[in-house]
């Protein structure tokens, strides 16, 4: 497949519904292209560097304009992409194979993912420029997602969605589709040192009528720490590798008093104070955002195991919480152990809650002894329980620029979550920010932009206006949430 033919299929996309889309995928034969259009679809190639205002500045220079020109017409026609194409055709129109984008897409470095785009702009039509600009700053807007490319790989290999589901839990979107085309294959291996998505909690009321595990609910950075032949390696709730930011204090302690073989657990990292007490979750952001080790080992951290995944190289996940609980107490130090009790009613819950918040910590979370370990859901299995008050991630629409002590920074937010139609404003922030905060929030906006950057916002109720206007009473910000892809669901919140 060349890349004038798969640019058209995109560009057909954009007045297709999904399952539309589908069903033309299914009629198309796209010959050896197609494992690289499911990969592109999905955006497994990595974050190069490479931003709008470089491509600006290397476009007009090609096209000898001046760039306000073109950054005027990126305002008419609602982004860089589609004023590309609407600026004319380029006569060379040469037959560029897919294969030779891909190549752009996932260069090892900034510039030479500049000077690939800029070889190939200069031998594509409006077309292949446009689709390429949009690929490579990962704007697409043409309906294509993770779920949509499942849906494709389920109707063109004859795959279970229940298949695909349960594979992409083991397995990268990049891994997925190279196994399902080249192998015909979803077979997999959990192994230790390979990221498995983990098991959510959910929210809601919680009556206790048998017996049941009760976890203090940890307010720090959720942990899923493998020991492999390469190590310990420590990964974050999205899959990111974070080891380096604890390697001068939990990977020395974990390699004392851990076994030095396969294993896999899960918990939470979070902040303490100079008495071990949990402290406020900022205390944990210089480790996500420092580069010096001075920033990064600024407060100290603990790390607790809630739940065992793999000992001695045999998964137990699939066993039920009891003997996951029994591996964890048998084969690791108590220093590294979850609170972790057991109820049988609602008045033990609500004792141990009420000594949970004592103890500084969020919440509980009620578990479920018989379910085993259910990767990449938010399950029943696992019931959190925090103080009654509206708590939602929101995205950050638009930023407002502050005024005194917060001049030359974003002293507002205005922020949305989702429904099943798109996002639904849901008022504004500004206040619960510390400086920090906000420094760091200014400068991620600056980079990222709008509807690009999740927080986490509390309030005291929910409030609609006579416009039907959602909000929140009393809204402050708690932390800012990057192992978040995606704000609140309109459904998660009982309006």
């Amino acid at each position: 497949m060349n890349f004038e033919e798969f640019a058209q299929i995109n560009e057909d996309f954009l007045e297709m519904t999904p399952t539309q889309m589908i069903k033309q995928i299914e009629d198309t034969n796209m010959g050896d292209g197609e494992k690289i259009a499911f990969k592109m679809w999905s955006k497994t190639y990595p974050n190069n560097g490479v931003g709008e205002a470089g491509l600006v500045k290397r476009i007009s220079e090609y096209l000898n304009v001046d760039e306000n020109t073109l950054e005027t017409l990126i305002d008419v026609h609602g982004g860089l992409p589609d004023a590309i194409q609407e600026w004319g055709e380029n006569n060379l129109n040469e037959e560029i194979p897919i294969q030779n984008v891909s190549m752009c897409l996932y260069a090892e470095d900034r510039e030479f993912a500049y000077t690939t785009y800029m070889d190939l702009f200069r031998i594509m039509t409006a077309l292949e420029r446009k689709w390429l600009t949009a690929f490579i700053l990962k704007k697409t807007r043409n309906g294509t997602d993770d779920a949509v490319v499942k849906k494709m790989i389920s109707k063109c290999y004859g795959f279970k969605p229940s298949e695909l589901k349960k594979a992409s839990n083991f397995l990268s979107m990049d891994e997925l589709i190279t196994k399902v085309i080249d192998e015909g294959s979803i077979e997999f291996t959990p192994t230790a040192g390979r990221f498995m998505k983990p098991m959510l909690a959910k929210g809601g009321t919680i009556n206790v009528r048998n017996r049941r595990w009760c976890d203090y609910k940890y307010d720090g950075i959720r942990a899923q720490i493998h020991n492999g032949e390469d190590g310990i390696t420590i990964f974050n709730r999205k899959g990111d590798d974070i080891t380096n930011k604890y390697i001068l204090d939990l990977i020395p302690n974990l390699m004392e008093i851990c076994d030095p073989v396969d294993w896999i657990i899960d918990g939470e990292i979070y902040p303490i104070d100079t008495d071990g007490n949990p402290a406020e979750f900022k205390n944990i952001m210089s480790r996500i955002h420092g580069k010096t080790d001075e920033v990064i080992y600024r407060n100290p951290v603990v790390f607790k195991a809630f739940d065992c995944l793999m000992y001695g190289g045999q998964p137990v996940y699939d066993s039920n919480l009891d003997t996951r609980l029994d591996t964890l107490k048998l084969h690791f130090d108590e220093t590294i152990l979850a609170e972790t009790t057991e109820i049988n009613n609602q008045d033990e819950m609500n004792e141990y809650y009420n000594k949970a918040i004592e103890a500084g910590f969020e919440g509980v979370i009620v578990k479920d002894p018989n379910m085993s370990y259910a990767f990449g859901s938010r399950s029943k299995g696992w019931l959190k329980f925090k103080p009654p008050m509206v708590d939602i991630d929101c995205v950050i629409t638009n930023a407002t620029l502050g005024a005194g002590k917060r001049k030359g920074l974003f002293g507002s937010y205005e922020i949305a979550i989702r429904d099943d139609d798109g996002l639904i404003p849901f008022g504004s922030v500004g206040s619960g920010f510390t400086d920090d905060d906000l420094i760091m929030i200014t400068a991620a906006y600056k980079e990222l932009g709008a509807n690009r950057i999740i927080i986490e916002v509390k309030g005291d109720m929910i409030t609609k206006n006579e416009n039907g206007d959602y909000g929140l009473r009393f809204p402050r910000y708690v932390k800012y949430r990057d192992d978040k892809d995606e704000p609140t669901h309109m459904k998660e919140l009982k309006i």
